[in-house]
């Protein structure tokens, strides 16, 4: 796997067309442009003034950073994303790729990345920005609200807790409280029934 180099890339360059920049959205937090535009099995889909059908990641790569050699099959040389988003064809999220690469480096990548991952997935998801995320934290004591686990400690990251129902987002709970409430289906009768059957054992031991 060979990443792309960095080039100097400002947001609307002129070597691209209005009409692919009228199909791209700049997320500000993670850096991704993220395609608009026709989607094939995920993949960004852009089709060029003589009607051929190309990646955006491709025509992005071929006209901002260099041309990538054609071919088919096993060695034919593809773009990869580096930021695990699949709508986004930002160069300096690229990497060329063949066919029978592995994803080291993309995974490499996530990894020293995750808080922007996390960060981009939680606005997008929530509409929560970094210092709602905080303000939260601040408010409950950066403990979860039902178990008191401290968030300071890595085995008990703060996870975003909302209503399936609804979608309103309720505060911040540790990993296994989320998944707790979520076993339960978010209904307050199983937890309560639930916690009067352990007392019930817990009594008769």
């Amino acid at each position: 796997m060979t990443t792309a180099p960095l080039p100097v890339v400002n947001w609307g360059d002129p070597r691209l067309p209005n009409r692919f920049w009228d199909k791209v959205h700049c997320e500000p937090n993670s850096g991704c442009w993220l395609w608009t535009g026709c989607l094939e099995k995920g993949v960004p889909i852009y089709m060029a003034r003589k009607g051929a059908k190309v990646t955006a990641r491709r025509h992005v790569y071929n006209t901002l950073v260099d041309q990538l050699p054609k071919g088919s099959g096993i060695g034919r040389v593809g773009v990869g994303v580096l930021c695990g988003v699949a709508e986004c064809c930002n160069p300096r999220h690229l990497y060329i790729r063949s066919s029978q690469s592995c994803a080291h480096k993309r995974n490499i990548w996530l990894q020293v990345n995750a808080h922007r991952r996390l960060g981009y997935f939680r606005k997008t998801r929530y509409g929560l920005s970094r210092e709602a995320i905080e303000s939260m934290m601040s408010a409950q004591g950066h403990k979860c609200a039902v178990c008191l686990a401290d968030f300071s400690d890595l085995d008990h990251r703060e996870h975003v807790d909302h209503c399936h129902r609804t979608g309103v987002v309720r505060g911040l709970l540790c990993g296994n409280c989320n998944k707790g409430l979520g076993q339960f289906k978010d209904d307050p009768d199983l937890l309560r029934a639930a916690a009067d059957y352990i007392d019930r054992h817990r009594k008769s031991t």
